[in-house]
């Protein structure tokens, strides 16, 4: 890895702890603080059962497709709709610096180089 990379590396990294430790962790904090956990880490006496019966017993080709999204602006989106509509609204305002991040941590586009002649190509 050349110095530009690692700089890169370095920049891509940041910005991950930057999120972390501005965003993510003071929104769990409050989160905990008014007593709304993301997820139960106990068991709760007060449920007779954990168990659900499902509507839908079968699974159908639909289920197998894999939903992605177009851009990394359209993955903040789909992650703002999706909090809009759960039980922690307030997650919303993460969705704009994800959708940097993702743009900020997206892969490099496959190069169209030759194969070495030892790799078996399995596709």
């Amino acid at each position: 890895m050349n110095s530009t990379e690692s700089a890169k590396a370095e920049a891509k990294a940041q910005a991950v702890h930057d999120f972390f430790d501005q965003e993510l962790m003071p929104l769990a904090t409050r989160f905990k603080a008014a007593g709304r956990p993301l997820f139960a880490t106990a068991a709760d006496d007060a449920v007779t059962s954990y168990f659900s019966a499902r509507a839908r017993t079968v699974m159908g080709r639909d289920d197998f497709i894999l939903k992605g999204v177009g851009s990394p602006a359209a993955f903040a989106q789909a992650l703002r709709d999706h909090w809009q509509r759960s039980r922690f609204p307030e997650m919303v305002t993460l969705g704009a610096t994800l959708g940097t991040l993702a743009e900020l941590l997206r892969g490099e586009p496959e190069k169209d180089e030759a194969l070495s002649p030892f790799m078996y190509v399995m596709f």
